[in-house]
């Protein structure tokens, strides 16, 4: 939706929070995509008590898609900047935010308005939690390997050859451990 414009991201979003709420009976308070971000989070906390927590994939999509447009770029920074700034004004309501992206450039500007971020990414107790092993595709997704390897006519080690390439097969730990980052 950021593709689009600032306008009709905001409006995405908006109606993003407004099908959170419904599926939890909640009724947000009327304002821009900033005030019914605060108000699911508070009314979310309310409803059942508990931090909410919060995720978000790809943070730094919408600046990392136009990094060769400096001036969009620049205006969906400052855009997520005011969106991640109400994270840290509703610090009271939640227990966590998890976030994902490819690039460390938007950190310190997107969140500078919060202070209190920890970088996961290279901490060895971290290291199979964003993505899954090479033994853990070939577990749980058996059958789907079987239906690639008659679609593409190759063997199984092919497959995961490409499947390590299409989706940046990587080791944090510096060791054979593979991590595959993708959405089957």
């Amino acid at each position: 939706m950021y593709h689009r414009g600032i306008e009709d991201f905001e409006n995405h979003i908006k109606q993003l929070f407004q099908n959170i709420a419904t599926s939890y009976n909640l009724e947000l308070r009327e304002g821009n995509y900033l005030f019914q971000f605060q108000s699911l989070i508070s009314k979310l906390y309310e409803k059942f008590n508990r931090g909410v927590i919060v995720l978000i994939d790809e943070y730094d999509k919408p600046i990392v898609d136009f990094i060769n447009e400096p001036a969009k770029a620049e205006e969906n920074r400052a855009f997520l900047r005011e969106f991640y700034t109400t994270l840290k004004a509703e610090h009271a309501h939640l227990r966590l935010v998890f976030v994902t992206g490819v690039s460390k450039l938007a950190k310190v500007s997107v969140f500078s308005g919060m202070n209190n971020t920890l970088d996961v990414s290279l901490y060895p107790k971290m290291n199979d939690l964003v993505g899954i092993t090479y033994e853990e595709l070939v577990y749980y997704f058996e059958n789907q390997l079987a239906t690639l390897q008659e679609k593409n006519e190759c063997s199984r080690a092919e497959i995961l050859a490409k499947i390590k390439y299409w989706y940046n097969g990587y080791s944090w730990d510096g060791k054979i451990k593979f991590i595959i980052r993708m959405r089957l």
